[in-house]
């Protein structure tokens, strides 16, 4: 069995492998890794990534779907709400937003109740994106307010020039506030 610092080395050093590489570094892990230790979390979660970097997102959500619905069988950690947040950009990716803020939400309830603030605007912000994208301006402007609100309590690589929060949130105002066709 891997520890979880075994398995984050091994994967810093597989960092500029090729990717099948990388695949199977993931799949033996689930494939040995039976139990619901934090390694197998992370491999489903980097598994998923893979793919979800290439643009392959229903592949993605695949991976990661097994741990979604069994994730309170494991042991706490805050990656779990990330988890949860590629589920829902992967969702979104493929245009259903409904589901994509069904995963958002959990992620931010997961969020909450581990009193994970640093997480809170991430979650508001994705979810501002996904009404974005059906033109629900009202509760996009809701959630990135929100997003805003808790961005002094996100993790503190989070500044206006590194996180998505900032563009997303100039761009919604810009469609906000301008005029209405005639």
């Amino acid at each position: 069995m891997m520890s979880y610092e075994e398995f984050t080395q091994k994967e810093a050093v597989l960092e500029n492998a090729p990717r099948a590489e990388r695949e199977k570094f993931y799949v033996d892990i689930l494939e040995k890794e039976t139990g619901k230790t934090d390694v197998r979390m992370m491999a489903y979660f980097h598994a998923s990534l893979l793919h979800y970097r290439e643009g392959d997102f229903r592949a993605a959500r695949e991976i990661l779907e097994p741990f979604v619905i069994d994730y309170q069988s494991y042991a706490y950690r805050p990656e779990i709400i990330a988890c949860f947040n590629l589920m829902g950009v992967a969702a979104y990716c493929e245009c259903a937003y409904a589901l994509a803020r069904f995963y958002i939400r959990e992620g931010l309830k997961i969020a909450r109740e581990h009193k994970e603030a640093s997480r809170y605007s991430y979650e508001y912000n994705n979810l501002a994106v996904t009404y974005l994208a059906q033109r629900d301006y009202e509760k996009a402007l809701d959630a990135i307010r929100e997003a805003e609100q808790n961005l002094p309590q996100s993790d503190k690589k989070c500044t206006p020039t590194s996180t998505a929060t900032w563009p997303r949130s100039a761009a919604m105002w810009a469609i906000w506030t301008k005029p209405a066709p005639r």
